[in-house]
């Protein structure tokens, strides 16, 4: 499979159920092509759960028929809610000129975000090298062997021994496991070229859905097109998203972020085209099903519209306005109930989260306000988006734009807060805030680029408009279609000049980690020659959980003892995986490593250098050379293979 073929299919994936079932909802085009990808996780998340509760398995045909269903109850819907439709609004949308422009806009970003993936990602099909890139992967290979896609029993592969239940979102690894199931792509193929659709994609759309929506009632269409599609093009040039989170391999976090923006606009729409309140149901589960925090994002946006906005100018009335918010939230509250006591059961591990950088206040507030929280440091501030971006805000102040500007500044309290905490009962309040988001500043400057993106837009549209008619005013002449080809020339000029100036740090951040470090050939070799030994593929395979050996599930399909590099132990161990972890090497003399190896029934034992940074390998695995009780069968240099010898009765 090509990289270009891999990425356009993923996206198709993404894109085309989804808007199937926007445009049986009655969505415009332009509409159902960018909420598309958000009502797409939502068919899978409206599946996954109860397949999973009455052991449906998770597949390209289940998947079919739950699209299928869902595009059922959008048509009947529809025909039930038509007495309810607002055709008047209707005839307000975008027309075809302005929604070109846009489409222009985004096509140019996603480009420039593409390029910067191919140049980038040369080695695209190696094995990453970041954290949880792995249990990505993994997640897809158990989805494929199990058909078991919820994410309230990711504990049957994260808790090996115990299968001590644990929530985790699935909603991204379940598409990417049908892109699989479809192409025959390899789960680690298949995670690569998902999570790069929604990083080339899903950006470049919020970032011009949400200039429209800020600017359109301010504004003409031409006006708001323009700056909509300036936003989406230069979408491509902030540091935090998608490169960022793309290197940290927090996928579903950033498709989550990838498709917060379009949902809340479906959801603000909501409100005066009553008949959307389904879809924006169903794509509201949708992103909470993707990770929880953009579920937040969206909810902090809505919220503070409402606040700053919408009871200043009602739709329809309070009243109306909030009892149609309602039937958005209690719906989804109820289909999201299993998901959330899931992440109740993981709330002092989420909260247990610090990234205090002991820099002081001072430095959290300048790194807050100029992007260059922990992540983010290591390159170059971004000057000119900065400056820009506050051009698009005093703009958005003149207009009485007032939400994102108050969005930003409860952001960047608690960046704040997340690197250098406050005391007293501000500090608890903003804790509880910035805990949404793990306090992690990474996490909380993603949502400022957002905003970012739409305030750049904004403010090199009105600059390029305002040297435009200066220079118009100056000469006297020429047809009003030569300038604004004058206007698109001078922004279509900045957005490939930002764009190529910051492409160097974009594909920087994309191929990093698929360097070949932790897992490498040897690595291949060697469990490709453990899967031909006898019984290989029906025990478990004793490992660490700190090398690249994790990697042996998805790329082999052999059964590790840890999916993930968790260190030093994870939730949910288990009496003898711990005693396998510490004390593995002394089972000539310690009973209770055959207890425990008879218990997890591991004939095998795998070990690999290097470690991931900052770890060291268990304690158990260190000696493994001067044990009568495991013999070594393979040694490559790197990677080397044990088997038990010991007795187990």
């Amino acid at each position: 499979m090509s990289f270009g073929f891999g990425v356009l299919t993923a996206l198709s994936l993404l894109v085309i159920p989804g808007a199937i079932v926007a445009r049986v909802g009655r969505l415009t085009w332009p509409t159902a092509v960018a909420v598309g990808p958000a009502l797409t996780y939502g068919v899978v998340a409206v599946a996954i759960v109860p397949y999973g509760a009455l052991g449906v398995p998770w597949n390209a045909w289940t998947a079919l028929f739950a699209l299928v269903a869902v595009t059922g109850v959008a048509w009947c819907l529809r025909i039930a809610l038509a007495r309810i439709r607002d055709v008047g609004a209707e005839a307000r949308a975008a027309p075809r000129g302005p929604a070109l422009v846009v489409a222009a806009g985004v096509l140019l970003g996603a480009f420039l975000i593409g390029l910067a993936a191919l140049r980038g990602m040369p080695n695209w099909q190696s094995i990453p090298s970041n954290w949880d890139a792995v249990w990505h992967a993994n997640t897809i290979r158990f989805m494929l062997d199990t058909g078991q896609a919820s994410p309230t029993h990711m504990g049957e592969l994260r808790n090996v021994e115990t299968h001590e239940a644990l929530y985790y979102p699935s909603t991204f690894h379940a598409l990417a496991a049908v892109f699989s199931q479809l192409t025959g792509a390899a789960p680690t193929t298949a995670y690569t070229l998902n999570s790069l659709a929604a990083s080339i994609w899903l950006f470049p759309v919020s970032a011009a859905t949400l200039t429209w929506r800020l600017l359109r009632t301010r504004t003409d269409e031409w006006r708001t097109a323009g700056a909509a599609a300036t936003a989406a093009a230069l979408s491509g040039s902030f540091t935090a998203l998608p490169y960022v989170e793309f290197d940290t391999a927090s996928m579903p976090n950033l498709a989550a972020y990838g498709v917060a923006v379009p949902t809340m606009v479906l959801v603000v729409s909501a409100l005066r085209h009553r008949d959307r309140i389904p879809l924006a149901v169903l794509a509201l589960l949708g992103v909470f099903s993707v990770h929880i925090t953009g579920g937040v994002v969206v909810v902090l946006f809505v919220a503070a519209w409402w606040l700053f906005d919408a009871l200043l100018h009602p739709v329809r009335g309070r009243l109306a306005d909030l009892v149609n918010l309602l039937l958005i939230a209690i719906p989804t509250v109820a289909l999201l109930l299993p998901q959330f006591l899931g992440v109740l059961q993981q709330a002092e591990i989420i909260v247990g989260h610090a990234f205090v950088t002991h820099e002081g206040k001072k430095r959290g507030l300048i790194d807050a306000v100029l992007q260059h929280t922990r992540h983010l440091n290591d390159f170059p501030i971004q000057w000119v988006l900065i400056i820009l971006a506050a051009i698009g805000a005093i703009v958005l102040l003149v207009r009485r734009v007032w939400w994102p500007l108050a969005v930003w500044l409860l952001l960047v309290v608690s960046i704040v807060h997340s690197s250098a905490p406050f005391g007293g009962p501000i500090g608890a309040l903003t804790g509880m805030f910035s805990d949404l988001f793990y306090s992690d500043p990474r996490r909380l400057s993603a949502v400022v680029t957002i905003l970012l993106t739409a305030a750049v837009g904004i403010g090199v549209f009105t600059l390029a408009s305002a040297a435009v008619a200066g220079a118009r005013r100056l000469v006297g002449k020429g047809s009003p279609r030569a300038w604004s080809a004058a206007t698109a020339a001078i922004l279509v000029a900045v957005s490939v000049g930002i764009g190529l100036a910051y492409l160097p740090r974009a594909q920087f951040l994309f191929g990093e980690k698929y360097d070949g470090v932790i897992v490498d050939k040897k690595d291949l070799d060697a469990w490709a020659y453990l899967a031909t030994l006898p019984g290989a593929r029906d025990t478990l395979i004793g490992n660490a959980n700190t090398d690249g050996t994790a990697w042996m599930y998805a790329v082999a399909d052999l059964h590790p003892l840890w999916t993930h590099y968790d260190y030093p132990v994870q939730q949910g161990p288990g009496y003898h995986r711990f005693i396998f972890w510490a004390y593995a090497d002394d089972a000539d003399t310690d009973p209770r490593v055959a207890e425990a190896v008879k218990a997890l029934n591991i004939r095998y034992v795998v070990t690999s250098t290097p470690v991931v940074r900052g770890f060291v390998m268990p304690d158990g695995l260190v000696s493994l050379d001067r044990s009568r009780s495991w013999e070594k069968i393979y040694d490559n240099g790197e990677a080397r293979i044990y088997e038990w010898r010991g007795k187990t009765s």
